[in-house]
């Protein structure tokens, strides 16, 4: 039985694709090709390409930047800023 349909697969579609494997990591590539009409090597593919442009952007996986801390902590820093301004007189600044 082919999997194989006509046609391209849009962005929304690829992530949507991306986020069912994230999500059951036991599913089958071809299980996700059936379900979507193209070809097991298609859904290696996608995979594959998303783990090369997470990589090469300086994201990991689930599309955080590598760089740049997670939001709780930019958001506790910023109240430990936010306390240590207040002792400040803006005027002597």
């Amino acid at each position: 039985m082919s999997t194989k349909k006509q046609g391209i697969l849009s962005a929304v579609q690829k992530q949507n694709i991306c986020k069912k494997k994230e999500a059951n990591l036991l599913i089958k590539n071809i299980d996700l090709a059936i379900k979507h009409s193209i070809d097991k090597s298609t859904i290696s593919n996608i995979l594959k390409e998303k783990e090369y442009n997470a990589l090469n952007s300086g994201q990991d996986i689930d599309g955080e930047s590598a760089s740049v801390p997670p939001s709780k902590e930019i958001e506790k820093d910023w109240l430990v800023l936010q306390q240590l301004l207040q002792s400040y007189d803006s005027e002597n600044i």
